[in-house]
């Protein structure tokens, strides 16, 4: 389990639960997170977000992670039309929590928020890590289908694997899974999962 040594204050009032690798701290007596207790965690490495108001602490990405969403975001940046950005781990306000995808399909709007506007966000992605992976299958699913976010995908790394998922009636359905994915919606391109890791 994660080493967790904010402000006692933030902590008071809540009961810790393992989730993989990551920690998941939910209220008991206190009230839900917000964004305002993500300003008083410590710089520690560790990457926090407020899930549907608790607060979900995950350990710091690996190399590969950071190289597979580094490489994700040059393949939809060049295949983005104009007026878009593309953008690794920019914070989103849904209701009731602030979660920070890895890689970020928007239309900006300056001087750029702190956390976007999931009205501004067309897609999001993240890289599955081993020891969270119910956390981006299920619980940051959850989150950006509540915040109406038209497409997520998924980049499993073992085996390499791409998931698409669009939102339907305001429920994701998949639409596309494999090795090689070829999207026409939000804007064409193909993502090769073997391919970002090369």
């Amino acid at each position: 389990m994660l080493a967790l040594r904010p402000p006692v204050d933030v902590f008071a009032g809540t009961r810790v639960d393992a989730v993989g690798d990551a920690v998941l701290v939910v209220p008991q007596t206190r009230a839900p997170f917000t964004a305002a207790d993500l300003d008083r965690l410590p710089d520690d490495g560790n990457c926090y977000e407020v899930l549907d108001g608790r607060l979900l602490v995950t350990p710091p990405p690996s190399a590969e992670h950071g190289w597979v969403a580094g490489r994700l975001v040059r393949v939809l940046d060049a295949a983005a039309p104009a007026g878009l950005a593309v953008r690794e781990n920019i914070n989103l306000a849904v209701e009731n929590g602030v979660p920070t995808p890895d890689v970020v399909v928007f239309r900006p709007r300056f001087p750029l928020p702190a956390a976007l506007d999931p009205a501004d966000v067309l897609l999001v992605a993240e890289v599955v890590s081993r020891g969270h992976a119910r956390v981006d299958h299920e619980m940051k699913r959850a989150a950006y289908q509540a915040a109406g976010i038209g497409h997520y995908l998924l980049v499993d790394r073992n085996p390499p694997r791409v998931t698409v998922l669009r939102l339907v009636e305001g429920r994701y359905q998949q639409v596309a899974a494999g090795p090689v994915v070829s999207l026409a919606d939000p804007f064409p391109v193909v993502i090769d999962a073997a391919g970002l890791l090369r």
